[in-house]
C-alpha cells in the first residue's frame, strides 16, 4: 500500500494547474484562428473550426481545475490524440 505525502499532493495540483494553463493558452490560439487573426489554411473562411475547438479546450481547462478525476485526464488524452490525428489527416 502506498501513501501520498503533502509534497506529492502539491506537485499533483501544480501539474493539474499547469496543464489547465496550457489548455487555456491553446483555447486562446484557437480563438484567434477562428476569428481569422491567425491564418492556418489557404482559405481563411475554412477556419470556422477554431471557435468550437477553443470552446472544447476552455472546457477542458475548467474541468482540470475544478475536478481531480482520472476520467477527465483520460478523456482529455483521447480527445487530444483525436485532434492530432485530424490535424495530420486534414493537412
Amino acid at each position: 500500500m502506498t501513501t501520498t505525502t503533502s509534497g506529492d499532493l502539491q506537485a499533483h495540483r501544480r501539474l493539474r494547474l499547469f496543464t489547465a494553463g496550457v489548455s487555456g493558452l491553446v483555447a486562446v490560439i484557437y480563438t484567434l484562428i477562428g476569428l481569422n487573426f491567425i491564418i492556418v489554411l489557404d482559405m481563411p473562411t475554412d477556419q470556422a473550426f477554431g471557435l468550437p475547438a477553443a470552446g472544447a479546450y476552455l472546457l477542458g481547462a475548467v474541468l482540470l481545475v475544478a475536478l481531480d478525476r482520472r476520467v477527465i485526464w483520460l478523456l482529455g488524452l483521447v480527445l487530444q490524440v483525436f485532434v492530432i490525428y485530424m490535424y495530420f489527416n486534414l493537412a
